[in-house]
């Protein structure tokens, strides 16, 4: 891909190499088929995402990530899709459980999102689910002018993103672990989007926020920690298991003032919607128009 302005110097937010995001990747593809909200789109989300879309679902359609509910999305309306991810293991446990798209009628491109040499101005359409805080800041201005570059002038760019909440920071962690076993006991079938819910808690309370950056370990450290207290000694168990499931990479972690500030240098916001099935108001999906030039 064609590229415009060199990055800042700063490398805030998620600061491994490609080998460690592969590495990450290929061991979540086992347990990718259970994932749920906000970590895979909802139901609302998709409905978003193809509303959002339109008519360009069923053109030219790069797909960053394996997401195979984007790629349902672009098989039902008749698209293209490219889809661009560089796990083979997570490019085959999604394709698994696909309900409508044919992987014989896609082309994967094995490769990370930064050096697919795509031809300029060849995609009506680009979507990614999330696709910001798995890239360094740094990254996120190279991304953003790639994107930029592979669309046509009247594509758009559609994705869900995640903000980070900071006032979640200076926020008790006890009455917040309250509410969420309480909400537990009272509706137990809902624990994966409960459980979504306190994760996106956890990570935007303990984050590093001088270096935009999740901290996994503070984040586990405090979920061991109110275990260990009388108050939650009969969630223990529960509480442990939620602790480990807290590894993986230190992703990046913006607000919204703060992501949308770079993608918007190249990129102006058509519209933006909120999934109502699950607690989304920092996860939005927004379509994105090129700026011309």
């Amino acid at each position: 891909m064609v590229v415009g302005a060199a990055p800042p110097a700063a490398d805030d937010g998620f600061e491994g190499g490609p080998d460690e995001i592969l590495s990450f990747w290929e061991a979540c593809a086992e347990a990718w088929h259970s994932a749920g909200s906000p970590w895979r789109p909802s139901a609302g989300d998709v409905a978003a995402y193809r509303r959002l879309a339109g008519s360009r679902l069923g053109g030219r359609v790069l797909v960053l990530g394996v997401t195979p509910e984007l790629r349902d999305l672009v098989a039902d309306a008749g698209g293209r899709a490219v889809v661009l991810d560089v796990s083979p293991a997570m490019y085959a446990a999604a394709t698994a459980v696909l309900r409508h798209a044919d992987a014989a009628d896609e082309t994967w491109i094995q490769d990370d999102w930064f050096d697919a040499p795509f031809p300029a101005g060849e995609f009506d359409l680009v979507v990614g689910d999330m696709i910001w805080w798995a890239v360094s800041v740094s990254n996120q201005h190279v991304l953003r002018e790639a994107i930029h570059a592979a669309l046509k002038p009247k594509g758009r760019l559609v994705s869900r993103f995640r903000f980070a909440d900071p006032t979640r920071a200076g926020q008790n962690a006890v009455p917040t672990f309250r509410e969420h076993l309480r909400l537990l006991d009272a509706d137990p079938a809902g624990e994966q989007v409960l459980r979504g819910a306190l994760y996106s808690w956890l990570y935007d309370h303990t984050a590093d926020g001088r270096s935009k950056r999740l901290d996994q370990r503070r984040a586990q450290a405090l979920v061991l920690d109110i275990a260990a207290t009388h108050e939650f000694s009969r969630y223990e168990t529960y509480l442990r298991g939620l602790a480990d499931r807290l590894r993986g990479p230190d992703w990046t972690s913006q607000s919204r003032a703060d992501l949308l500030g770079i993608v918007c240098a190249s990129f102006d916001i058509e519209r933006e919607e909120h999934a109502e099935d699950y607690d989304s108001g920092f996860y939005p999906v927004v379509a994105l128009k090129p700026q011309l030039r």
